[in-house]
Order: structure tokens, then sequence, then C-alpha cells
């Protein structure tokens, strides 16, 4: 490109032909992000730079085999006295349609100067800028202002149509009434579904109509208070009456709003006699379980008084009136009263046993002291000095830190419950505890290898019962698994539980 854009001209048309200038020229020439070309006046292309390549999509070799009737539609009606009238005034910028070496056409925008060479040649240089995007932008102007009523229609009868259908598909029912005379004035097809009345016969009532005469002094009052003060969003719940006589509780959502220019109520509703119904059922159903529970713990308590009377009465009371016995033997016979003193003194040593383990068995442990898994080590090993019952246990990877209080209690209580169970009931060789935690659950398992029994017959004893009630109260679940001669399992799953 030595001599390409030698003599370049000036906005003027007129050469410039200050040298030191032409290399700035020919600098912004090459990397101009507008296409540029350099052309005979009869069209034929001399030049094109990287950015005239890149839009029409010609290499810079193949530009000067073509013309500018390659790149530029000369079909167009005004390009011919645009091009013309572009000869007698020097330069001109125009609008054209561009073609791309794949015939794709797009508007273009056309700066072009006509200037005589060093040899007295004419030639023109152009600069092309693809305007596709301005014309677009021209055209959604054009939309936007001329089309803004039609636009404004198309938007008012989408927004109506959506409204329709919002109206009449939504799920609550709604009924739109008037704020002075309480006259229906809308309703969707969920109310007409739901009351059971036609659209023709709800538009003849009131909402009064469709209120239980109980409830209708009330919602005149309601309506009244509205009336003397503004009016606001407000959810309340009303007995309502079904084209049929049925009574059905509603959850009515009131909104204020001016329908057919006058002040009128939209009034959402939900049918929650269902909903209540079952929150009433769940409520008398907790209410018979507290006192299930409560009978149980006061069984509970009147059986360890029994058999706390049964333990003083037939076995420390029968110990201490043996020894009382021997000590008056002593008294009276001197021959004897060595041994009869020292049986007396080993009877005593027996009462105070007895007691120590009837008391172990009534006071709960000092768990904060030694913990709950040593408190039930105890436990096992007192069981088994005294009871011919193999006891496995499997709590080793089982860790109580974090564990509340009253739940280690509640966990040693089951576990002393159940195997005072199995001593006394199930004639087991073998039982099984143990305590796990997984996901942030405590789940404990006590099984024996016993008797069983039917779980579908109703047992007279509480023990079961009160395993049952000492879990609930600790939010814990138990499950039971037995049938005769196939022992016991008891499972129970404690949610949560730590501190």
């Amino acid at each position: 490109m030595k001599n390409s854009f030698q003599n370049y001209p000036d906005s003027s048309g007129k050469e410039n032909l200050n040298e030191p200038a032409e290399e700035q020229y020919k600098v912004l020439i090459e990397h101009s992000l507008n296409a540029f070309f350099l052309t005979h006046i009869n069209g034929a292309i001399i030049e094109a730079n990287a950015a005239a390549s890149k839009m029409f999509g010609y290499s810079l070799s193949e530009f000067k085999n073509i013309t500018r009737q390659h790149i530029i539609d000369h079909t167009e009606p005004n390009i011919i006295t645009t091009l013309k009238q572009h000869k007698k005034n020097g330069h001109i910028k125009f609008e054209a349609t561009g073609i791309r070496k794949s015939g794709e056409k797009f508007p273009v925008e056309i700066f072009s100067v006509v200037f005589t060479d060093a040899n007295g040649e004419l030639k023109t240089s152009a600069f092309i800028t693809d305007i596709s995007e301005t014309i677009q932008l021209r055209k959604l102007a054009h939309i936007e202002k001329e089309g803004l009523k039609k636009d404004a229609a198309l938007l008012l009868q989408h927004s109506v149509e959506s409204y329709k259908y919002l109206f009449n598909n939504n799920p609550a029912s709604i009924i739109i009434w008037n704020f002075n005379n309480l006259k229906i004035t809308e309703v969707n097809q969920t109310a007409i579904d739901l009351y059971g009345f036609s659209r023709k016969e709800f538009l003849k009532l009131t909402v009064l109509d469709l209120r239980a005469v109980e409830d209708q002094a009330a919602f005149l009052e309601v309506v009244k208070l509205s009336k003397e003060s503004n009016f606001i969003k407000r959810t309340l719940r009303w007995q309502h009456i079904t084209k049929t006589g049925t009574k059905i509780l509603m959850e009515v959502t009131s909104h204020p709003l001016i329908y057919n220019g006058e002040k009128s109520v939209l009034a959402m509703g939900n049918n929650v006699t269902q909903k209540v119904q079952l929150e009433n059922s769940l409520r008398e159903e907790r209410k018979i379980r507290q006192q299930q529970i409560t009978d149980a713990v006061i069984n509970g308590q009147e059986k360890e008084r029994v058999e706390i009377g049964q333990e003083l009465h037939d076995n420390i009371n029968q110990i201490l009136a043996t020894t009382k016995l021997y000590l008056e033997c002593a008294l009276a016979q001197e021959n004897f009263q060595r041994k009869l003193i020292n049986d007396s003194k080993i009877l005593t040593e027996k009462a105070m046993q007895e007691i120590r383990q009837l008391s172990n068995s009534l006071i709960p442990p000092s768990l904060e002291e030694i913990g709950l898994l040593e408190a039930l080590n105890d436990l096992v090993e007192n069981i088994i000095l005294v009871k011919p019952l193999k006891l496995v246990t499997n709590w080793d990877n089982f860790s109580e830190v974090l564990l509340d209080k009253k739940l280690k209690l509640t966990i040693f209580r089951i576990i002393q419950e159940q195997l005072n169970n199995i001593i006394k009931h199930a004639e087991a060789n073998k039982a099984t505890i143990t305590i796990v935690k997984n996901e942030g659950k405590i789940y404990l398992t006590i099984e024996d290898d016993g008797i069983g029994f039917d779980t579908t017959k109703k047992r007279s004893g509480v023990g079961l019962k009160n395993i049952v009630s000492r879990s609930e109260v600790n939010n814990g679940k138990v499950s039971i698994q037995s049938k005769p001669g196939h022992g016991c399992q008891i499972a129970v799953c404690f949610a949560g539980g730590e501190l």
C-alpha cells in the first residue's frame, strides 16, 4: 500500500500533499473499525482495508477483481441520483444496501469523497459503516412512537385476559360485592363450584345471604366499622352456607377496590372446614394421649408403691423380725448369746443390703457425677451377681458428652424397667442392650431370648406402658416386637436430645 493512500484529500476534496501526514492517514485507515475503499470513478476497487474484508467477506486480493457494484446494491432507485450528486459535490454521506460475498444484504452508511490524484485521474475514497443495529433501533423507536396507542390497547387486552384467567382459575373462592348494599357483583368458577349457586343465582344474592344466621350480626358490625374508618385488608373466619344448606368454615381475606365505578370488596375465601376438623381431632387425640401418659405415670407410681410395700413387708420386715427374735433369745439364753448375736449381725447386714438395693431402684442415680454408661454398668453388674441372666452390652462407641440430663435418666429408667420385666416374666437366659447414635438420633434396643408374648393382646401390667410414656415425654418413638416362644425386642428412637 505504498502509493494507495498518497495525496489522500481532506474533507474539502482538495489534495493534502503534506508528506508527514500521509503516514498518519495510512495508520488510521489500516486500523479503522470502518470499512475503507479506494476506487476508480467507474467503481473498480483499487484498495481496501482489513475492516472491509471482515465486513464484506472478501479477501484483500479478491477486492481487486471486483467493483463497487459487487458490494453496494446499485439496483436501488435512489443510488444513481446519489452517485451523480456525489460527483458534483465532491463528498457526500448517504445510506445504501451492502452486499456480502455470501449474497446477504445489510444496511450501510457511506461517507465518500471524490478527488483527483497526481495523474489527474478521478478517484473516490469511502468509509462504510454497518448500521444494522441502528436500523433496528430506529424500527423499535418508530414502533414505540407510532404504535403507542396500538400497543397500549394490546397490553390492556392482554392484561384483561390475564386478569380473567387468574380470576376464573384461582383455587380460592373469589366474590366481589358492593360495599354499600352488600350485593354480589361478580364470582369466579371456584365459588360457583363450592357454594353450588349458578352465576345468575349468585348475582341475585348479597354476601349476608351466605352467612350463617349466628354470624350475620357480627358481619354487619365489621362492615359498619369498616365504613367508619379506612377499610384495611383483613383475614377472618366465617361460617358460610351453601345452596344445599351445608355449613362450611371459610377463611376470607378482603381487599377494597373500585369495581364498575362502585366502592366494592374483593373477598378471597378458602374452605378450611376439613382443616379445622383435623386440627380439633388432633387436639383431642393429644388430650387423650396426654391423659393416657398421665394414667401410666400414676399407675407406675402405684405399682412402685405396691412393690416397695411388698419388699418391706415380705423381705426386709421378715429379716428384721428374725433379728429381733434372735436378740430376744440372746438376752434370755446366755449360753447361746454369742451365736445368736452373731446371727443377728448377719441378718442386720442382709437387711441393710436389701434396703440399699431397694433404694438404688428408687432414687435416680447421680448421672452427672458418674455418667449414664457408668450407672448402667453398675446396674448390669448388680443383676449379674444375684440373677442367672447373661447380659451383653453394646455401647462402647456411644458418647454421652452432649446428652441432655433428662434423656440420660430416661434411658436409664427404660433399661432398668425392661430388665426388671425380663427377670420377672421372660424366663430368658440372655438379654442384649444396644445404644448407638446416628445422624443426631439415639437408638436404644433391648432384646431377650425369653418366652415372649402376644403383642395384640391387652396386658394388665404397666411396665411397657411406663416405657412408652417415658419415651414420648422425651420425643421418642417405641417399637415392640414379640410373639410367644420368640423372645421380645424393644427399640426406642430419640430424635435429638443433645444440649
